[in-house]
Order: structure tokens, then sequence, then C-alpha cells
């Protein structure tokens, strides 16, 4: 307990530098000799296994087992290799990072991230999640490479080692003041968690991290904390509220933060849900040059159509519905198109086109089955149920109480149409977000 009496990080000791409790504690696996070519693979391999050499052992042994000129030598030795030039120059840099002191590690983890970053171009995701992981073994204190190799094995499905790594950060990171890392570690698990379905867990992460980011004026992380906990209450029913979540994320991420256009869907889908239909059409058509990749495109017109229907627009129902029928074939949407389909065809039943919405819904229990979408199944099946019987299914369920005046709301949605057209007109939407 901390003294305030709520629960607190663990202050105990930790085992810094002998064999980590993780798949490394042996020597890795030959990864890079599966994946790379020969003649490639050969020297990946020996890298790999100099980190994973130099952060088994502790510093006086290193010392007898390593000088400086063998690494010196081993580093031109790659130099002057015929290596792709990046990877060349990436392992080049790792070795001659490895002889300087722990607390020296912003070159290691450059020069770990770019042969990661190679590897992943070359399709080999396990030699390039295995610079990472063994850059954060080979400098242990390093709460910074412990959360490089946390976050990067979360994104790839290393759900275990990934919240190994991420909770060592965490640790790391707050023993030695480092007030960023730990903000980002500590975001990380409450993502983690609320993937997996830990929704207290990750409410309690996301809690902590907005702490230390407000304690530390870490505006940028601010914003996107706020966000992610409006999205975790609106995933699972915790409506009441919410729209202060978004209203501080939104505060915090003006006034060009590359998320901006992505909080404005995740607001502007739940006033739909909420029945505010009104609302949000305009906001889906200005957020449509936001998205240009196919999946999230036809998220963003599914989701207009939708709400037109449940405003009664008929032209910006047939607008976006014209607009998303080439996407539906793209092989590109496959993951979203179960969603899109059933926003479709909640869109045609406010029409009354029974026949198209029960072709969305049966196609939207097609397209989840092909995924193994278990929750789509059973929405889209239960939808066609009710289209078949021209019955309505699209009924907004709104909250008991008003999380922020309606006019307020208003406004946040007005604030938000100036704020996109802003982003179209200066070119920022469509570059890109980070990922936590």
């Amino acid at each position: 307990m901390t003294g305030n009496g709520r629960p607190g990080f663990q202050y105990s000791p930790l085992e810094f530098v002998d064999a980590v409790a993780l798949r490394y504690s042996a020597a890795p696996p030959p990864a890079a000799l599966r994946e790379l070519p020969a003649g490639v693979a050969e020297i990946a391999f020996e890298v790999l296994n100099l980190l994973w050499l130099f952060g088994s052992l502790d510093a006086q042994r290193r010392e007898s087992w390593f000088r400086p000129d063998e690494f010196q030598s081993l580093e031109e030795e790659i130099l002057a290799s015929s290596l792709d030039p990046p990877f060349r120059s990436a392992l080049g840099l790792i070795v001659g990072e490895l002889v300087r002191p722990d607390d020296q590690t912003a070159a290691l983890a450059q020069g770990c991230a770019a042969a990661a970053e190679w590897a992943f171009d070359a399709n080999a995701p396990e030699t390039a999640l295995a610079f990472l992981e063994l850059s954060a073994l080979a400098h242990p204190r390093s709460g910074r490479l412990a959360l490089l190799a946390g976050r990067a094995l979360k994104t790839h499905g290393k759900i275990r080692e990934a919240e190994y790594w991420l909770r060592r950060s965490g640790r790391l990171a707050l023993i030695g003041r480092d007030w960023e890392t730990l903000v980002l570690s500590q975001h990380s698990l409450g993502v983690l968690y609320w993937n997996q379905g830990g929704i207290p867990r990750a409410e309690r992460h996301l809690g902590r991290a907005l702490r230390y980011a407000k304690k530390n004026r870490l505006r940028g992380e601010i914003g996107a904390i706020n966000h992610e906990l409006f999205v975790v209450r609106v995933t699972s029913g915790k409506l009441e509220g919410v729209e202060e979540f978004a209203h501080a994320a939104f505060e915090h991420y003006l006034p060009d933060h590359p998320r901006l256009p992505h909080l404005a869907y995740d607001l502007s889908y739940y006033w739909l849900m909420r029945g505010y239909g009104h609302r949000v059409v305009p906001l889906f058509r200005e957020l449509l040059p936001c998205f240009p990749e196919p999946a999230q495109r036809i998220q963003v017109l599914s989701a207009q159509a939708r709400a037109a229907g449940a405003n009664g627009d008929r032209d910006s129902f047939a607008e976006a519905w014209a607009a998303a029928q080439p996407l539906l074939s793209n092989p590109a949407i496959q993951a979203t198109r179960a969603a899109a389909l059933i926003d479709l065809g909640f869109g045609a039943c406010h029409f009354a086109l029974w026949p198209e919405a029960c072709f969305c819904f049966a196609e939207a229990v097609k397209a989840a089955e092909a995924l193994g979408q278990h929750d789509l199944i059973i929405r889209a099946a239960a939808c066609l149920e009710r289209a078949e019987s021209r019955d309505n299914p699209d009924t907004p369920v709104r909250p008991r109480t008003i999380a922020i005046g309606q006019n307020d709301a208003e406004r946040l949605a007005h604030a938000f149409l100036c704020v996109l057209s802003e982003f179209r007109a200066s070119g920022d939407c469509g570059n890109g977000v980070a990922v936590h």
C-alpha cells in the first residue's frame, strides 16, 4: 500500500542481471536461421546470441568473456559485409553499443529497433521480436527497452511475454523516475487487459497512467489515455460520464494530434448508438477523407448509412450506400466486413428496404462465420430474423442520465467538425496513428 492507502507499485528488489525467467533463460531459438536466407541468417544469429549472452552474464563475468577489441573487430567485419545496408548498419550499431555502460541505452534501442524493422519487412517476425526482447535482456535496467519489447510483443499477439515486459518496464521506470516510460507502460498494459476482456484491470492501469501523465504534464498521453478510457467504458456498457473522457481527450489532442479523427469516429459512433443520428451524419461525412484504408473507410461509410437512416436522411443514406458497395468485395476489409454489413442493414431497415436489409444481415452472418466472430454471428442472425418479420432491429438505448448537457454535446460536435475541416485542408488526414 502507498502512504495514502491506495494500492501502489511493489518496491521489492528486482533480479536484474542473472537469468530471467522467460523464454530466453536459455539460448535463443534459431528463428533467424529458419526465417532468413543463407549469408544473412548466420550473422543475425551471431548478434542475437551475443545479446543473449551479454544479458545472461553478470558484469564481472562479462568483462572476462568479452573484450572491447573483440567487439570492435566484429563491428568492423559486419560493416564491411555485403548485407543489406540498413540491416548491416543496425547490426554494427548493436555490437558497438554492447560495450557501453548500462545506462546508455538509447543507441542500442535504436539499433535493435532498426534491425527489427528490417526483419519485419523481410517477413522474419520471430527474428524481429528476438532483437527487441534480447535488447531488453542485454540492458535489464532499462525501462525503455523493456517497453519497446513489450509493445512489439503485444502487437504481434505474444500476450504472456508482452505482459511480462510491460510490467517490468513499469517497475523499472518507477524506480528510475522515468515518468514518460511509466505512463506508456501502464497505458499499454491497460490496452492489453482490455483486449483480453479484463475491464477492471484495464481501468486500473489506465487510471494509474492518467494520474502520472497529469502529474508530469504529458499532454499527448493525457489525451490518448482519456480516449482509451472512453472506449473501455463504452464497450463495457458503463455509459454514465463517458462523454467527459471524450471531451478531455479532445482538449488534449488539440490542435493536430493524429488520433483526433479516430476520437471523432469513436464519439460519433457512441452518439449514433444513443440515437443522435442528426448530430453524427455531418461528422461521418467529414471523417471520410481521414480514413483512406478500405477496412476503415467501409466502417465510416456504413456508420453514415446507419445514422442517415435513423435520421430519415435519404440522400445521405443513398450516398453512403452507393460508396460502400464497391468496398464490400475488397479482401482488405475482411476483418470489418461483418460489422459494416450490419450497419448497412440497419440503415436499410429505417427506410423499409427489407430485401436489402435481409441481404446485408445474411452476408454478415457468412462473413462472421468465416472469421469465427461469434458475437457478430449472433447479432447478425438476430437482426436477420427481425428484418424478415419487417421489424426494425435498430433500437438505440439512451443512458438513464445525460453525461453532459446536450447543448455542450452539440458544441463538442461542432468543434470536431471545425477541427476535421482544418485537418482535411492541411492534408493531415490519413497520415496514420500511434498504436499503444
